[in-house]
């Protein structure tokens, strides 16, 4: 197709799957409505070579994913460090997005050469960066030929792939650092757990869930327990905590003060 083709469904598709497993093949689709590119990749690499990381791969069919991601993860553990474009670009330290086009014949190394072009039927990468940040990020396109119009195309597109693959990444690591990192819910839970008076896990769950203003009614439907059966473990939690009251239990919880056990919410 000709490049400008790409339609703002297409890209309300890409900005749908920021984030998601499927952003790396909506990104690739997305180009190929101007580029007729086999592979795409993306790295971030590290100042100073201090390490490359892989951030996607995507290609046209499963099998040769497969076997692209393995020659990716090998140029992120060792092969970037003797890519003489990386050191190329950064010596040029160009402002905004540099897009370059690369031929296999470019590259020296025989073995560089078949690891990440001939196996792949590839004899061309437009590659394009982006080095303002401590990071270089770097996301290649590959293909047996690409046209004048597909470079041109690629560089209209340039600011709008890396600010994409940006977007993505930090989505990717927030959510990930947000699964990490306990909820309200379990710090709460885990708090109580430790205290000396023995709460079982039943009454702790029940605890945290009354502190947070759950009616006994919301508790039972939550946990798929009887009314009755939530009185019950709240009355022995109350009684193991020597507390009378929901409002004790909440500054027992949630004010330090009130014992070494509360956390502040």
């Amino acid at each position: 197709m000709a490049p400008g083709s790409s339609s703002a469904v297409d890209l309300a598709q890409v900005v749908e799957a920021l984030g998601t497993p499927g952003f790396s093949r909506a990104l690739h689709e997305y180009l190929r409505k101007g580029v007729s590119a086999k592979l795409l990749f993306a790295y971030a690499i590290r100042p100073e070579d201090d390490g490359a990381i892989h951030l996607m791969t995507e290609t046209l069919s499963a099998r040769m994913r497969s076997r692209a991601k393995d020659a990716a993860r090998t140029y992120a553990g060792t092969d970037f460090r003797t890519d003489k474009t990386l050191r190329e670009v950064r010596q040029e330290k160009s402002p905004g997005p540099t897009v370059r086009l690369h031929h296999v014949e470019d590259f020296e190394d025989r073995d560089f050469r078949e690891r990440y072009f001939e196996r792949f039927g590839n004899r061309e990468e437009i590659a394009v960066f982006d080095g303002e940040g401590p990071e270089l990020l770097y996301i290649g396109l590959c293909a047996e030929h690409f046209s004048d119009e597909e470079q041109d195309f690629v560089r209209q597109q340039a600011s709008l792939i890396l600010a994409l693959m940006q977007k993505h990444r930090q989505i990717v690591e927030a959510t990930a650092a947000n699964a990490e990192r306990p909820s309200e819910f379990e710090q709460i839970h885990a708090m109580l757990m430790e205290h000396p008076c023995g709460l079982t896990s039943r009454e702790a769950e029940i605890c945290v869930l009354v502190a947070k203003g759950y009616s006994s009614e919301a508790i039972a439907l939550n946990l798929n327990i009887s009314q009755h059966t939530v009185a019950t473990h709240r009355k022995r939690a109350y009684a193991k905590l020597r507390v009378s009251s929901k409002a004790e239990l909440f500054a027992q919880i949630y004010v330090p003060s009130s014992t070494p056990y509360g956390v502040v919410g």
